[in-house]
């Protein structure tokens, strides 16, 4: 018995090619990323990998719409991304986390400024906090700050995880 998986992000035959000057008034294109498809189910997590310089960044970037794709379709949720909004819910729920994740953190911010300061309110930190309906969102911050305390941030596993918190 086969279940029915719920497809959240869907890319199909995406193209970004980048115009390289040749001469004078001549181009060329450079193909970073020539015709990618694939699908992301619900609960699934997608590791893009490959050698320096393959267009992993660029993939990720163009799904995003960082880059205006030269070519193919990306649909998230079932629908294709097209307009401003759309993009909008895309970017509201997606992320890049990169190898290198140093490049995006502050080195001078604590654990509890990088995951905390995003999500001071909401229930994001009372989900974390498994507290209940009765403390006000500055209580909240309190109780994160208590319990993370003012850790750095040193191994590059754990910037990561940061990063992804810091999304969530």
């Amino acid at each position: 018995m086969s279940e029915e998986k719920e497809v959240l992000l869907r890319v199909e035959h995406l193209k970004e090619y980048f115009d390289i000057s040749t001469g004078f008034f001549s181009t060329k294109p450079l193909k970073a990323v020539d015709d990618v498809s694939f699908e992301i189910n619900k609960g699934e997590t997608l590791g893009l990998v490959g050698e320096s310089g393959c267009g992993k960044t660029t993939v990720g970037r163009t799904i995003l719409h960082l880059y205006q794709p030269t070519g193919g379709k990306v649909f998230f949720e079932g629908k294709e991304i097209k307009t401003k909004d759309d993009l909008m819910n895309l970017r509201k729920k997606a992320t890049m986390v990169f190898q290198d994740p140093y490049s995006s953190l502050n080195p001078r911010m604590t654990v509890s400024d990088i995951i905390g300061a995003h999500h001071r309110s909401g229930s994001v930190l009372r989900n974390l906090l498994h507290d209940d309906e009765q403390l006000l969102p500055e209580q909240r911050w309190l109780l994160f700050k208590r319990r993370v305390g003012d850790r750095r941030h040193e191994r590059g596993h754990q910037v990561q995880r940061f990063r992804v918190g810091k999304q969530c």
